[in-house]
């Protein structure tokens, strides 16, 4: 199923979980991990996800937070592959200082749109922030505070580079997102 970032409808549970099954075997592996820490809640708390049950997984995770003050996400964590692929550290920045104008206002209101649903978010898509031409299979999902406020994303971007890239790239419009409620996660 292909979804653009202006048509946000969830899709029903049959097509997001065959989706993740033709994904990468590591996205489903990241979606158990995240739904086993719900113990019985829509989403889990940010330290209910254990970090042990993922080791090979820690490069390519990501997890940022929402900012009120600065109406911007903020990158808390960023694996080691995630920061190659940027060619920088994340931590610490809030994603308008290291995403071009029109994908930070894309991702921006699509990561408030999982937040609100709360969603669960799979997208593909060829382009990325470095050099390199990059495919990325990515896994967004929601985490709640302390206060079990819905604040945190985490996720884990798969990169695969595919051979160089010229000066354009797919937008990221093009990306095949597939999206389903927490709720209908089982």
């Amino acid at each position: 199923m292909t979804k653009n970032s202006e048509s946000w409808d969830p899709a029903d549970s049959a097509a997001f979980k065959e989706r993740i099954a033709a994904a990468d075997p590591r996205i489903e592996k990241f979606l158990r991990v995240w739904r086993d820490a719900r113990s019985g809640r829509v989403v889990p708390r940010r330290q209910d996800i254990d970090p042990t049950l993922f080791p090979g997984l820690l490069p390519y995770v990501w997890l940022c937070a929402w900012d009120s003050e600065l109406q911007d996400f903020v990158c808390r964590l960023a694996g080691e592959r995630v920061n190659w692929i940027w060619g920088y550290g994340l931590r610490g920045n809030p994603i308008g200082s290291f995403m071009k104008r029109a994908d930070h206002e894309v991702n921006r209101a699509r990561w408030l749109h999982i937040l609100n649903g709360p969603l669960v978010h799979f997208g593909a898509a060829a382009g990325g922030p470095s050099q390199s031409r990059v495919s990325v299979q990515r896994l967004t999902l929601p985490l709640c505070n302390d206060d079990g406020d819905l604040q945190f994303l985490i996720g884990l971007s798969l990169y695969k580079l595919v051979g160089s890239r010229e000066d354009s790239r797919h937008p990221l419009m093009d990306e095949e997102i597939i999206q389903v409620p927490c709720a209908q996660i089982d």
